[in-house]
């Protein structure tokens, strides 16, 4: 059941104006820059409603655009949580006026704490890190820079911090949206779920996906695997072919760029396919439903708009559907419309509260291909 979760909901219709069209800066100096172009991120971060108009010159404090840093640990290209982070980060940049947005890759960890104190020395005012392998670094680092934010994407740090933000989303609601056409689609009555990894982030998926499917089948079997990388798409082209072959005929998956392989199994098997954090429809335009999971270009935007702002928000923030920051694109039209009806209506219930989505990540009470 959900804890008690703060929301910070202000930003959403400035947000909104801000992703529009994902046209970002070049990236500034860094001490490994990533060199590699990004498509342009679709999906749930790319199809939100809502309006807003971008802060006016004189909501910004120039003092606090001197720069911004994104680092990250996977790359890009991904066409998928990467690149959504990635076209979030430019396009936000770009429009507040930062003079210097770097995009920074990491690819071994042994120097993640060092590339993170020069991007630092470099003149930022906000690092955006992303994900749980960079905690230790940014634990270590961010007291040492008490003049800089920073910002960490979907990780929990452990201990407060007065100059770090800990961004975070409930997947588990927007799976569960996953779960509920799954079970109202499939003909066997069996359901896969293929994920990344087996971490807490990626079990949020599965727990809601798990509880959506039982919502609207209690003869479904739901069955998942890990690809062990989120960088693998013959991984996950194998995995996805396996649960096929063991009978899933609905598929769903949290993967990152390991879900390209996934792509290409259900295309030519024909298997529906719900993604997550990117539309799956140009990608998969006959097996393709829709998609679920966080806005990530929007959500980036968060801690570039407070900081720019001055008013930057320390601490744990979680976002979940009734924030607007995390949900479903448009469906395919191979969705039937009363299962639409149905996903809609599971939305708005839990954006309401009355829905309530399990989000043990220990997986406790679930069996698989159970």
């Amino acid at each position: 059941m959900h804890a008690t979760r703060p929301r910070h909901l202000i930003l959403i219709g400035l947000l909104m104006a801000l992703v529009v069209g994902c046209q970002g800066a070049a990236p500034g100096s860094s001490p490994t820059a990533a060199g590699t172009d990004a498509p342009p991120a679709s999906g749930p971060a790319a199809t939100g409603g809502g309006a807003g108009s971008p802060a006016t010159s004189g909501d910004i404090d120039p003092a606090k655009l001197s720069g911004a840093a994104l680092l990250l640990t996977q790359q890009r290209g991904d066409r998928g949580v990467i690149d959504s982070l990635v076209a979030g980060f430019e396009s936000g940049t770009d429009r507040l006026g930062y003079e210097d947005a770097q995009i920074v890759q990491l690819d071994d960890p042994a120097t993640y704490e060092q590339t993170i104190r020069q991007v630092a020395d470099s003149g930022v005012s906000i690092i955006v890190a992303t994900f749980p392998p960079m905690i230790d670094s940014v634990k270590a680092v961010a007291p040492d820079y008490p003049d800089i934010n920073f910002v960490i994407i979907d990780a929990r740090l452990g201990e407060d911090f007065p100059n770090v933000q800990e961004l975070f989303f409930y997947e588990n609601e927007s799976s569960y949206l996953a779960g509920v056409a799954a079970g109202l689609m499939t003909e066997s009555d069996r359901v896969a779920f293929i994920g990344g990894g087996d971490v807490d982030v990626i079990n949020r998926y599965l727990v809601g996906f798990y509880e959506g499917a039982h919502s609207t089948n209690e003869d479904v079997t739901v069955c998942w695997s890990y690809a062990d990388s989120f960088e693998d798409p013959a991984r996950g082209k194998e995995l996805a072919l396996a649960q096929i072959e063991d009978g899933a005929d609905v598929l769903h998956a949290a993967t990152a760029g390991t879900q390209l392989g996934i792509y290409e199994a259900v295309e030519e098997q024909d298997v529906p396919f719900i993604s997550a954090d990117v539309d799956v429809r140009p990608l998969a335009p006959t097996a393709g439903l829709f998609a679920t999971g966080p806005r990530f270009d929007e959500a980036v935007v968060i801690g570039l708009e407070q900081n720019a702002t001055g008013a930057f928000e320390p601490g744990f923030q979680q976002y979940g559907i009734d924030s607007g920051l995390v949900g479903a694109t448009p469906f395919s039209e191979r969705v039937p419309a009363e299962v639409v009806a149905a996903v809609e209506e599971a939305e708005a219930a839990i954006a309401a509260g009355d829905i309530e989505v399990a989000d043990d990540t220990t997986l406790a009470d679930l069996e698989n291909c159970s």
